[in-house]
């Protein structure tokens, strides 16, 4: 098999699995505990923008799409800081709202990088192992 294909599905299933994982741990399906609950969720979209990435961006190193999921992340928290109406609309709607976020924290900052770093070792892994 084509390997940038390869490392789309691979990318793809991770992708999913951290969209059904976050969505999983913001019901009342799962109990995290409560120290992890702040933060958890952050954690994992971080982790789902690197493997997202990684489905457009098969061929590019994983060094450098770690990069981009971080600035894409961080672009995305500051924009939080905007108030617009138009964006405040775009937020009325859950969908989007998981997306782009309602309010800025620093903590969001730390939890992404953590999220994506995890996911940048576990993808090196999976890399190395193939």
């Amino acid at each position: 098999m084509n390997l940038s294909l390869q490392a789309r599905k691979t990318d793809f299933w991770g992708t999913l699995l951290l969209i059904i994982l976050g969505l999983f741990v913001r019901s009342e399906y799962i109990s995290v505990p409560e120290i992890l609950e702040p933060y958890i969720g952050d954690v994992i979209w971080g982790a789902m923008v690197f493997f997202f990435f990684g489905i457009i961006l098969a061929k590019t190193p994983l060094l450098l799409r770690m990069l981009f999921a971080i600035s894409f992340s961080f672009l995305i928290e500051f924009s939080q800081l905007l108030k617009y109406d138009w964006i405040e609309f775009l937020r009325s709607y859950k969908i989007i709202a998981l997306v782009i976020g309602y309010d800025y924290s620093t903590s969001d900052l730390i939890c992404y990088t953590i999220g994506i770093g995890i996911a940048y070792f576990i993808r090196k892994k999976i890399k190395n192992r193939n």
